[in-house]
């Protein structure tokens, strides 16, 4: 077991408990970091999520409202997001884009970034 340290928040006397801050801290840093990162990327336009892009996705979800991957597992759940195959937001080819719901799309996502198949 670790030792306790006290906050990582200047100021604050609490001992850390999660990631080095307290528990009243630890919203605030998570903030502030999601923060910084969506200002260094570009804008949703700019990754390709234009108006085009949203009726392409409106038909892809209309075609197919239920998620692809829960459907493979046996459950029903609908389809709120449209996943790229070859993670470029803009190569919208039909058999490029497949719908899912938000928890199997995060797990795809994931999985294309650790295998460097991101276009982002």
């Amino acid at each position: 077991m670790a030792l306790a340290r006290p906050c990582r928040e200047p100021g604050c006397p609490a001992m850390a408990t999660h990631r080095g801050w307290c528990a009243e801290h630890a919203g605030h840093a998570e903030a502030a970091r999601r923060r910084r990162y969506d200002a260094q990327r570009a804008s949703a336009a700019r990754r390709g999520y234009d108006a085009r892009w949203r009726k392409v996705r409106a038909m892809v979800l209309a075609r197919e409202p239920r998620c692809r991957d829960c459907a493979a597992a046996g459950r029903v759940t609908l389809a709120i997001e449209v996943h790229h195959l070859d993670g470029n937001p803009r190569n919208n080819a039909l058999d490029n884009l497949v719908p899912l719901c938000k928890p199997c799309h995060s797990r795809r996502t994931l999985r294309d970034l650790r295998e460097g198949k991101s276009g982002l």
